[in-house]
This record gives C-alpha cells, structure tokens and sequence, in this order.
C-alpha cells in the first residue's frame, strides 16, 4: 500500500483495489496505516474518484486524511480536540503536527494557547513547531517574550525557531540590544545561524553581540596535546564526568543506552583511544560521520532550516534540528537544500570546562562499562 501510495495516479487507483479486496477490518486498518504514512506532508485534495469512493466505503476516514484533503469540517474537529485537555496529549501533539503542515489561519490562537500549556512539554514542542510555519509578528513577540522565562531545553528550541527567518532574526537581535534578552542566553553556535540569511545587518550584529561566534578556533596539534596532557595529569571522576556527559552530550550522544540519537552512538566507538577522541570532540567537522551530516534548507517563504537529513522521499523532506525538534518540508515549498561540511555538533564544548571537569568527562567517556550510581 505504502508503495503505491507514494506514485502516481494510477499507482492511487490501485490502492483502492487494495482497500477493496481488504478480506477483514484488521488489514483494511494497515492498508489505511500504511495510506497516511505515506502521504506525510502532502496534500490529499486531488485523490482519484476510485480512491476516495474507496476510502469512503471500507469506513469512517482517518482524520488526518480528511485534514489533508483540506476539509473545513476535519479543520475544526481537529481544534476542538487540540483545545480539550482531557484528551490524549501524544494525539493533540500528533494532531498539532497534522495542522502545522497546512497552517490554517484559525489555528494561529490555539497553537500561540498550547505553547503556554504549562503542564505538558510535548505539546509544547508540537504547538512551537506548528508555530514557526507562521510568518506573523504576533509569533516572534510572543516567542520572545516567553523566551526567558523557559528552561535552557526549550530556549533552545525557540531560538531555532527565531532563528529560521530573517526578520524575526533582526527583531531578536534588536530584544538583545534593547536588553529585553540577555545576550548570553543566544549561544554562539546558534548565533552564526544568522549568517545563513545572507543579511549584512545580521552579519554585521553578530560580531559586535557574538564576537565569539566570529573568532570560530582551530584546534592545531598543540592545542590537542596541551588538553591531552591535562586530562592524563590526574584521574577524573568517572560519576561526576556522567552528570557532565548528560549535561553537555547527552541531548545527541547516546553511551551505554543513555543519551539522544541526533549524533552517532558512542558505545561502541574505540574510546579509550584518547587521541582519536579528543580530536573527535574538539574539532567536531574535521570528521563528519556518514548519515549524520548537517544540512541545510532554505524554504520559499523564507525560512532556513538546519538540522541532519533523516528521510525523504520525492514528496517531503524530514530534518532534524539541533534541539531535537522534527521538521517535515513539502518538496514542493523547498529552494534548495545543501550538505554542509560543517558538523552540527558545536565548536569550542571544551573551552567551557575547567580542567577538573575535562578530566571527569574523559573518564566517563572512556569508561568500558555503564556505571551504576
């Protein structure tokens, strides 16, 4: 089902022979499971007659279908269920992604509401994402003005949002000039993301506010070495060095069945080689390694996306950002789309670490077994 669902018309029609030879209610729902998977992103207005007639009679049609085929009835089931908080949370997150794809005008006000929700972090993250394919002012000030009061995790997040549009980038930049933000709260790996608009304005700000960001440094073999040498000068505490390494790794590295997946999983790599991974660690883009490349998307209404490539097809494309958050993007609504040579993991992590915890961090990511605390 998924195959033919992903081809062209005629491939639709014979989805609709499938539905319709569905011996029992069990496989019509994997066909129909199969049917919306593949059609992730896209617009299902335009269905064959056969296909629809189909759809119609092996049942009531998924909701997410009907929001795809732009129905003002699904449009306005689908936000009654969002605004009801009795229902279940991953379904109003799912149903949040749903409507971010299409962002109907009506549901402006119940994302701005689910972003405040203060009770339920998934629901959030999906309002924050459906969020940042609005391009209206009432979304940056309200983006900013929630922006301090937020722990670091969803900073982040939102910064990645503010970022992804020039002009909401200028207007963050202008918050941190009028000293509504703090500067330090835009670390410098997310401020040289404004370079990618091309705006010399921008350019221009992130030197004088992120000077840091500019003066990116260059590990050489001396640099290495002095850091080699001051993690062998005394043991580290391999317990303190895994609160480090949830800390400072642990949102994209996994060790030991703990961590993210946005990197690659550590666990298996040769780490007691220190050499090997120091320079891993220190100087992230000399080596990037296969399927965990950044890239970077430029949309046609004028957001810049950056984040590893986790699938695609001739439809979407799906990039993960750095905070975690999933983006799809319709083909049809992409510019362009860039490998970076560029890591997406951060320069200069182990500038911030005093020598004591360089050593702990070390000891941990060298340790050959999980610790139990």
């Amino acid at each position: 089902m998924r195959r033919f669902a992903t081809g062209n018309r005629a491939d639709l029609v014979r989805c609709a022979a499938l539905l319709k030879s569905a011996p029992d209610d069990a496989t019509r729902k994997q066909f129909l499971a199969g049917f919306e998977a593949a059609f992730r992103g896209r617009s299902a207005a335009a269905l064959p007659e056969k296909l629809l007639a189909a759809l119609t009679e092996s049942g009531p049609v998924p909701l997410s279908l009907r929001l795809r085929r732009g129905e003002p009835e699904a449009i306005v089931e689908a936000l009654k269920r969002l605004k009801d908080s009795s229902q279940d949370a991953t379904e109003r997150a799912e149903l949040a992604a749903l409507l971010g794809e299409s962002h109907p005008p009506e549901a402006l006000s119940v994302f701005l509401a689910l972003f405040d929700a203060p009770s339920d972090a998934t629901l959030r993250s999906a309002a924050l994402s459906a969020l940042a394919s609005y391009d209206e002012p009432v979304v940056v000030e309200h983006l900013l003005a929630a922006l301090p009061q937020r722990p670091s995790g969803e900073q982040i997040a939102i910064l990645s949002v503010l970022v992804s549009r020039a002009d909401w980038s200028k207007r963050l930049v202008d918050a941190v000039r009028n000293a509504e933000i703090d500067t330090g709260i835009v670390p410098a790996d997310l401020a040289r993301r404004f370079d990618l608009h091309g705006d010399e304005h921008l350019t221009k700000s992130v030197s004088e506010l992120w000077p840091e960001a500019t003066t990116l440094r260059q590990r050489s073999s001396g640099d290495l070495q002095a850091l080699h040498d001051t993690i062998l000068a005394s043991a580290g505490d391999p317990y303190r060095g895994k609160r480090l390494f949830s800390t400072a790794c642990g949102r994209c590295h996994r060790l030991f069945g703990e961590g993210g997946d946005l990197g690659p999983d550590l666990t298996s790599d040769p780490r007691n080689d220190l050499s090997r991974l120091l320079g891993a660690v220190a100087a992230p883009s000399a080596e990037i390694r296969e399927g965990f490349e950044n890239f970077v998307a430029i949309t046609s209404d004028g957001r810049v996306i950056s984040g590893l490539l986790v699938d695609q097809d001739e439809h979407v494309v799906v990039l993960r950002e750095a905070d975690g958050r999933t983006v799809l993007l319709r083909r049809n609504d992409l510019e362009e789309l860039v490998k970076q040579r560029k890591s997406l993991m951060p320069d200069g992590l182990l500038d911030r670490l005093p020598d004591d915890e360089l050593r702990d961090l070390f000891a941990y990511l060298r340790s050959s077994q999980p610790l139990n605390e």
